[in-house]
């Protein structure tokens, strides 16, 4: 909270304010019990106060101590200093830096490409010229008007030179695209005469990928196209649909590519014998064409000597890979002799006893849990303890 103003600085700034201003703060205001009673903070507290031109007004007292007048006479003050005049006088021995023909065209030179017409002559610079200030210089391209410049923006350090490619307005993209399009090699041949106007620009053009351009093909007709896709050399979106299909019928996973009862046949025995193994078919070639459909699906049934009947896709058969999982496992398991070193290089302390872990229990512990061995509970005794 702020610190309460005693009663006796209270009447000091009240006072020092009414010298100052000739106005009067009313006498009820200035006893010992009103100040009690009413003032709480310097924001709070409202004061009467008598103005000699417009009478009573109401003002908090923190304005006081700050010394603020009578709005109403400052708003007066305010209006008597805007009606006086402020007379110039001008400098007869001050020097006019009056521009000549000659820096004139330095300037250009530096600041304006040579892309543009030269129309600039000492005619044309005396006709036009009187100040720099409003003074502005027209830029035509193959004999078109295209924009003005004004000599203060052309003069300024951060302006950068005034060429096709740096531009933004809409008739010199025009000019842009044109130049990005001989660069490149690309023929205009395939767009229409209406696109290729500097009036169309104006019109439609608001960036490459929104504004769209008007093109025929010889097989499709018209179609549309963004001019950011037109300069990647992007043709007809219908024709590359048809090089796109053509191409997935050719693929050897399309359907024209179907497998057949007899190259399947043809794969497995080389599989058997790549891996030493005799799977054999569960099906027949009649049954094959009414149940096969995709190459995804799990249709195909074998069966396997060591571990019976299992399905497969096409693609493990195609790619001449081990088809059955349960061989793929146990070609991979672990042996006796890895599990041992493994789990003592993990319990280094010589208080545990491996003696309960055989070759029979890890044999059946595998059978349980055949895909992983995450699952397994190892047997493992304490020779304090003889805890399991």
């Amino acid at each position: 909270m702020p610190k309460k103003i005693s009663f006796g600085k209270y009447l000091d700034i009240i006072n020092k304010y009414e010298q100052k201003f000739n106005q009067k703060i009313l006498d009820y205001q200035k006893t010992l019990e009103w100040f009690d009673k009413n003032y709480t903070t310097n924001q709070k507290t409202y004061l009467e106060c008598f103005c000699p031109k417009h009478g009573k007004y109401i003002k908090q007292f923190f304005l006081i101590k700050n010394f603020r007048n009578c709005q109403k006479c400052v708003a007066d003050s305010r209006k008597k200093n805007k009606s006086k005049k402020i007379i110039t006088i001008p400098n007869k021995n001050k020097k006019e830096n009056r521009l000549t023909y000659e820096k004139f065209i330095r300037i250009i030179k530096d600041k304006i490409s040579d892309e543009f017409d030269f129309i600039y002559t000492e005619e044309w610079f005396n006709k036009n010229y009187c100040k720099t200030t409003g003074f502005k210089i027209p830029i035509f391209y193959k004999n078109k008007f295209i924009t003005e410049i004004s000599w203060t923006n052309l003069i300024k350090k951060s302006f950068k030179k005034f060429e096709i490619k740096t531009t933004k307005h809409k008739k010199l993209i025009f000019y842009r695209f044109l130049l990005e399009a001989q660069e490149n090699n690309i023929d205009l041949s395939k767009i229409k005469k209406e696109c290729l106007t500097s009036e169309w620009f104006e019109q439609n053009y608001t960036t490459k990928e929104k504004t769209k351009l008007l093109l025929t093909c010889p097989i499709h007709g018209e179609y549309q196209q963004s001019i950011s896709q037109f300069l990647k050399r992007k043709g007809c979106r219908k024709c590359a649909n048809i090089k796109n299909a053509q191409k997935f019928k050719n693929y050897k996973g399309g359907k024209t590519n179907k497998p057949t009862f007899e190259s399947i046949q043809e794969k497995i025995n080389k599989i058997n014998q790549k891996y030493n193994k005799n799977y054999i078919l569960n099906f027949n070639k009649e049954w094959f064409e009414k149940n096969y459909k995709n190459q995804k699906e799990i249709n195909l049934e074998f069966i396997c000597h060591e571990h019976g009947k299992f399905k497969v896709n096409w693609y493990k058969i195609r790619d001449e890979r081990k088809i059955c999982n349960n061989c793929v496992y146990y070609d991979k398991k672990l042996s006796y002799d890895q599990f041992l070193k493994t789990y003592k290089k993990f319990f280094r302390e010589k208080n545990y006893d491996y003696s309960l872990i055989t070759e029979k229990w890890f044999n059946n512990a595998l059978k349980k849990h055949f895909k992983s061995t995450d699952k397994l509970k190892i047997p493992i005794k304490c020779k304090k303890c003889s805890k399991i």
